[in-house]
């Protein structure tokens, strides 16, 4: 708990220096989501909002009068969101019963995702941008083959992922090396903050998730358009809608991810 109460406490003092508002979210409220967050939102059409560049003017216009007091004191607003230790507790009974590492990061990421459009939709946010590295997008593709998403890779890699309606979920960094932004925050001095994660002083070989980053930066490191390659491959990757599809009840998707579920059943030769 003191580690993470420092952690938490060295990032506010980062996102304060920018001057932006920031949200600060533990992984316990999770369990306090409504229901609605596991349904997919709708995205009404504006006409004013038909174009990015029209969305940035009329922003500028909006806000060209708002005074440096008014963001520090938006900023001054923000608070931590409190937890029970109920919440903990089931929190860490969740994590308990997954039996693998794999599906401990599947599980996490996931529940990220979730809380992350959760703070968009309260705040009124039609775009999340998500730091994706193409080293990172590289991986990820790999691996969701390796675990069975091979069908949400078009989703789970692309640049815009549309499934959750009102929400647009954007890479902007996936042109990005993690080596490219590695030298750009030593150059430019950017703080970082080391959280260690799941598979952290694990074996590469815990999950399918490491094995595979581990594969991918020894490719890497002798033939160094692997990255690059794989990240290409990701770039054609495409979903196809049927007629079928966009009709289908919610049922026929994951309740975790809200990708379409592959319940044809088909004929088995072996």
């Amino acid at each position: 708990m003191e580690e993470r109460q420092t952690s938490i406490a060295q990032l506010q003092s980062i996102f304060t220096e920018t001057g932006f508002p920031y949200f600060i979210v533990p992984l316990e409220k999770v369990f306090s989501l409504p229901t609605s967050a596991l349904i997919p939102g709708t995205s009404e059409a504006d006409s004013s909002h038909s174009s990015y560049k029209l969305a940035v003017n009329q922003y500028t216009k909006e806000n060209q009068t708002l005074r440096e007091e008014k963001v520090v004191y938006g900023v001054s607003q923000l608070r931590i969101e409190d937890y029970s230790a109920q919440q903990t507790l089931a929190l860490e009974r969740l994590f308990s019963s997954l039996k693998t590492l794999t599906a401990k990061e599947e599980m996490l990421q996931m529940l990220r995702q979730h809380l992350i459009l959760h703070v968009a939709r309260e705040n009124n946010f039609s775009k999340v941008m998500m730091g994706e590295s193409c080293s990172r997008l590289a991986v990820k593709l790999l691996s969701n083959i390796a675990v069975g998403r091979g069908a949400a890779l078009a989703s789970d890699t692309g640049f815009c992922d549309l499934r959750f309606g009102d929400v647009v979920i954007v890479r902007p960094m996936r042109d990005y090396s993690s080596k490219e932004i590695t030298f750009y925050s030593r150059i430019f001095r950017v703080p970082s903050v080391f959280i260690p994660g799941l598979d952290t002083k694990n074996h590469d070989k815990a999950s399918i998730q490491s094995l595979t980053e581990r594969f991918v930066t020894n490719l890497q490191a002798d033939f160094p358009s692997t990255v690059s390659t794989i990240y290409r491959t990701s770039e054609k990757l495409q979903t196809t809608k049927t007629p079928q599809d966009q009709s289908a009840a919610s049922d026929s998707k994951c309740l975790l991810c809200l990708c379409a579920l592959d319940a044809k059943t088909s004929r088995s030769y072996f």
